[in-house]
């Protein structure tokens, strides 16, 4: 009321003009932000978001809930939500699951007034998983995205890809390059390489060559991982020739490596990274990799944060992935 007064406008146009939303901002004319944005500095106003956001009832928060961080492809996904969410005067707040547990526990979170929307990375999860879990968020109305394969829960947006396409259509390259023995660096086992590691057994199974079953060795986590995992192969009294890696980032390190160990990549061993992020570009020599022409969620966040605003519907996005054949295998 004093803010009002002082610049002598109503208490509505004091109200849209303080609350940072674009919207409300482009119903109040340049001069009177100006006066209000005056006198509130002279009377030193504070505004109270807290309080805006209990006479709301909403967070004004995005929910970003990935499998770990620390990695290119989960590093982007939470940049662009983020950018997105502060276009529109939201914030986001970045959290990681890894198990159906983890997913609940923050599903209530999210339910108890945690953030008005979210976005799970969710691949790896088994769909009849996917459904069970977020069913709350669909009862409640709350704005849910999920990236998963395949996963198309009824009342959520979702991001479908073929990765088990493209991961196939690796395989089937190296194949026909000679590699009978094959190295998988895994997440690790279970969790979310699950479905991955029933594509690798279905393929092999497939050729009737039990020999040709690959060696599945966890590394694809961290650098320090991926290390460890190429001393693993190298201890191999039959070595395989190709490795397949969950992540680009993962992969570069196996190659660096593998060079420092006096090995070529790709003469003494074919590697085939999953994500085509940026850095596979410029490692020597160049990843190839399975993954999206463009590891862009732009589109995707902008859509969830109108949800969040009530100016959209949930919507089905999909990412066509594929394999990318340079120099590493």
């Amino acid at each position: 009321m004093d803010v009002a007064l002082e610049a002598n406008v109503s208490t509505a146009a004091v109200s849209l003009c303080l609350s940072g939303d674009p919207a409300k901002l482009r119903r109040v004319g340049a001069s009177t932000q100006a006066r209000i944005k005056s006198a509130a500095a002279r009377l030193g106003y504070v505004h109270n978001r807290v309080a805006s956001q209990l006479r709301k009832a909403r967070s004004d928060r995005l929910c970003v809930v990935l499998p770990q961080l620390g990695m290119p492809f989960s590093d982007q996904i939470a940049r662009e939500f983020e950018s997105a969410a502060m276009k529109s005067n939201l914030s986001t707040v970045v959290v990681t699951a890894g198990s159906e547990r983890d997913w609940q526990r923050v599903v209530r979170e999210v339910e108890s007034g945690l953030a008005d929307g979210i976005f799970a990375y969710a691949d790896g999860m088994d769909p009849d998983v996917a459904n069970r879990v977020f069913q709350p968020l669909v009862d409640s109305g709350r704005p849910c995205m999920i990236l998963h394969p395949d996963a198309r829960p009824e009342g959520l947006s979702t991001v479908n890809f073929r990765r088990r396409d493209a991961l196939v259509e690796a395989l089937e390259h190296l194949v026909a390059k000679g590699h009978r023995k094959l190295a998988y660096v895994c997440q690790e086992p279970g969790a979310f390489s699950g479905r991955r590691l029933v594509t690798l057994n279905d393929f092999f199974a497939a050729r009737r060559d039990t020999h040709a079953m690959p060696f599945v060795l966890p590394g694809a986590k961290s650098r320090k991982a991926a290390v460890q995992a190429v001393a693993t192969i190298l201890a191999q009294e039959d070595r395989p020739t190709a490795i397949v890696t969950e992540s680009d980032f993962s992969a570069v390190a196996i190659i660096h490596e593998l060079q420092r160990c006096g090995f070529s990549v790709p003469d003494d061993f074919a590697v085939v990274g999953c994500g085509n992020v940026e850095s596979g570009l410029f490692c020597n020599p160049r990843l190839t990799t399975i993954g999206p022409q463009s590891v862009s969620f732009r589109e995707e966040a902008e859509h969830l944060v109108q949800w969040v605003l009530g100016e959209a519907k949930p919507k089905n996005f999909f990412s066509e992935w594929k394999l990318y054949i340079r120099e590493s295998g």
